[in-house]
């Protein structure tokens, strides 16, 4: 479950850095500063992708969790 809780925290910090990226760029682009339009869509993709990997992750760790459990009920 400590794998768990790990993976979780980080899948949180990866959406503040999407929060933080997607908020700068509303505001250059409501200020009509388009110039950094392909830095945001590949950091934005970047940080999808990573947080797709810490779902997979979570999810093989609770996969991983509950066969133990299984084995120990056994």
């Amino acid at each position: 479950m400590e794998e768990v809780i790990h993976y979780l925290e980080m899948k949180n910090k990866y959406y503040e850095k999407f929060f933080t990226i997607s908020t700068k760029f509303l505001e250059e682009t409501n200020s009509d500063q388009w110039d950094n339009l392909s830095f945001f869509v590949e950091n934005r993709e970047r940080l999808l992708n990573i947080i797709r990997s810490l779902d997979q992750k979570i999810a093989r760790a609770f996969k991983d969790s509950s066969t133990t459990e299984e084995e120990m009920n056994s």
